[in-house]
């Protein structure tokens, strides 16, 4: 049961959060700003900083690094992709876009995303140190596109 719980948190959970968000926002919204702000930087944020981030920064995943089976299947490709946690800062930037319109839905946001950064730790998919980067750019640079956005008057 444990193992399950980590796997469905490791690879699913992340989904479930995003068409959660998709309609919270179709509900509570229905702006299609809304969507772009709460969406785009955690989209960025995975598909571009982490992606830079990794080109200069080498970090075997645990299960390599340990010689061990991860619960999870992963690509031979993804392996060396350790740092920074994609999952983690795309979560957490979900989580802050969210936050900053409800406060009680982006908490339960950030617990779930601390959740599936654990479950993906204890599959060998990440260190610690892979989850804990990914969470603090996630808020961090969020919060910075988010006043950007501001500034320009599009949220």
């Amino acid at each position: 049961m444990f193992n399950f719980l980590i796997i469905f948190f490791s690879q699913y959970v992340l989904y479930l959060v995003a068409a959660g968000v998709f309609v919270w926002l179709f509900v509570k919204r229905k702006n299609v700003y809304a969507f772009i702000i709460v969406f785009a930087p955690a989209v960025f944020n995975r598909l571009v900083v982490t992606e830079i981030i990794r080109l200069f920064v080498y970090s075997a995943r645990p299960f390599v690094a340990l010689h061990m089976t991860p619960l999870v299947s992963v690509s031979q490709r993804e392996w060396y992709g350790s740092f920074p946690s994609g999952h983690a800062i795309f979560l957490f930037s979900l989580a802050t876009s969210v936050w900053l319109y409800d406060k009680r839905f982006g908490a339960a946001l950030y617990a779930l995303a601390l959740a599936v950064g654990i479950c993906r730790v204890f599959a060998l998919l990440h260190w610690p140190a892979d989850i804990f980067a990914g969470a603090v750019l996630g808020i961090i640079l969020t919060i910075g596109e988010i006043t950007v956005f501001r500034r320009m008057h599009y949220a």
